[in-house]
């Protein structure tokens, strides 16, 4: 849902949230800093009646107003102002504050707008180096006790594999790892310790840039892509956004259309590759290592 915020219109956003639903991806990934609690509130809104069909993951940690949450006609306008007028736009993700106090109140307001008194998974959002180290190691009684009243199932770091590789072992807290795809990314995934999940975003985006994004005109082909990722992470979730509902219906029927035995946490009857990136070209589990991963229309 990380790009629901961009969306102007209430009728298109329900469509996104529902279609998702409705398409079986039913892993919801939010946080507050999406839109100033706008994501949160509407995927709330639009799940009402609905909450046991969807697993909620949210985050805290970069500084996020409350008004997308409360109005998103003058959320809109105002972040067309700030984007107009505004020197200091979008400066607010440079920021970190990952103090207890911020957790909890962060978390009260979540569950909040999400309509819900609990959420499936919290995550740190993004820490950035040893500096942000030591205030997530500070928290991690306080997640211990959200937990405990029931307010959260489990929680995590959602932060770059970069992150993870320079802070250690000890930057991977609580029960989940949730990474952005990077080369360096199956040595993190080497490093994660028994038990503990992992999910992964970014997936998209490290294709683009590995040039494997669609031709001009074109679109992914994302049963391809999923048997890439699987094939190299078996046990791991992958995190897409899109706030075009076509798209996702297609993701949805990819995932269908996935080999038995092919998913998450299930294993995979693929050996991830080995061979390392050659002339930006990426290996293909099936179909040789030259089949695509986008299509033509």
């Amino acid at each position: 849902m990380g790009r629901l915020h961009h969306v102007l219109s209430r009728r298109q956003r329900e469509r996104i949230v529902r279609g998702a639903v409705d398409a079986g991806l039913t892993h919801l990934d939010l946080a507050p800093a999406y839109g100033d609690g706008l994501c949160e509130a509407e995927t709330g809104r639009v799940l009402q009646g609905r909450r046991m069909q969807v697993s909620l993951a949210t985050k805290f940690g970069i500084p996020a107003g409350a008004l997308g949450g409360r109005n998103t006609t003058f959320y809109f306008a105002s972040k067309f102002l700030r984007r107009t007028f505004s020197p200091s736009y979008g400066g607010e993700y440079g920021l970190r504050d990952f103090s207890t106090e911020t957790a909890i109140r962060s978390v009260e307001q979540s569950l909040r707008r999400l309509r819900t008194d609990y959420l499936d998974c919290l995550f740190f959002h993004e820490p950035r180096g040893l500096a942000d180290l030591p205030a997530v190691l500070e928290t991690v009684e306080a997640m211990e006790r959200l937990k405990r009243d029931g307010k959260v199932l489990r929680f995590g770091v959602s932060a770059s594999t970069d992150y993870f590789l320079a802070c250690g072992g000890g930057s991977m807290v609580g029960d989940m790892v949730q990474f952005e795809v990077a080369d360096t990314s199956p040595a993190l995934v080497d490093q994660v310790a028994k038990g503990k999940r992992t999910s992964a975003f970014g997936l998209l985006r490290f294709l683009i840039g590995h040039g494997e994004g669609p031709p001009r005109g074109g679109r992914f082909d994302y049963r391809r892509v999923l048997e890439w990722f699987f094939g190299r992470y078996p046990a791991t979730m992958p995190i897409l956004a899109s706030n075009r509902p076509e798209e996702i219906a297609r993701l949805g029927r990819a995932v269908r259309d996935l080999p038995a035995g092919l998913a998450m946490g299930s294993g995979c009857p693929h050996q991830a590759p080995t061979i390392p990136f050659r002339a930006r070209r990426l290996p293909s589990q099936r179909n040789g290592p030259d089949a695509p991963l986008a299509q033509s229309r």
